[in-house]
């Protein structure tokens, strides 16, 4: 439905609350995990009280509105549904930024010419496309992390350990293993006098082969 808005009504914030704001899936625990690019990039529009449908109407992040819907028709075992959003995604990226993935592309379609079949090149051409899409989603997941843990810092400088420190616990709710959140747990304790505990966070948590 939210797909349907975005490209044949043109309705891009109707499509947007369809999925940011649709407390039927995201209040759904199990899906958490799988969701959960979309649920840190709605909690730091939150965190930095901005309009998540306003941001998200920006062009620069129409590849992660459609990866989104990629990622939920996925979760719903739509393979049509999810190949189809990835390439929207695709197509949403300026041409320069990706003029690798189009020439190999080209490639795939010239060897369509010699020995392989039309649904051969077809295949390896969804694949590359399918393949970039997931590993960007990944990477727009870290730097939207990487954001949230930019503010955290930030209420450490202003002495403000406790949003601090909730900040720092919502983002192990996302990637429960995120060196980043630890490090500011890492700090927070240091500041607080608590050493050992501070210790047993980088013993665990951190430690020299996780930097």
């Amino acid at each position: 439905m939210s797909e349907m808005y975005w490209l044949n009504q043109n309705q891009h914030r109707k499509a947007i609350e369809h999925v940011f704001y649709n407390d039927l899936l995201l209040e759904q625990e199990e899906y958490t995990q799988t969701l959960r690019a979309l649920h840190a990039f709605k909690y730091w529009t939150e965190l930095n009280q901005l309009n998540c449908v306003e941001v998200l109407q920006h062009p620069d992040l129409h590849p992660f509105y459609f990866g989104c819907i990629s990622i939920i028709n996925g979760l719903f075992e739509n393979s049509h549904g999810q190949l189809s959003a990835a390439k929207h995604a695709f197509e949403a990226i300026p041409k320069e930024k990706v003029a690798d993935i189009y020439d190999a592309i080209e490639k795939f379609k010239q060897e369509a010419n010699m020995d392989a079949s039309h649904e051969e090149v077809e295949q390896k051409s969804n694949s590359l496309i399918f393949n970039y899409i997931h590993a960007l989603m990944e990477q727009m997941f870290q730097d939207t992390l990487a954001k949230i843990a930019k503010t955290a810092w930030g209420q450490i400088a202003l002495f403000q350990f406790d949003d601090a420190r909730q900040i720092a616990q919502k983002m192990l709710t996302f990637d429960d293993e995120n060196v980043i959140a630890f490090g500011v747990l890492l700090r927070l304790e240091t500041e607080q006098a608590q050493y050992a505990t501070a210790v047993e966070t980088f013993e665990k948590h951190i430690g020299a082969e996780k930097c």
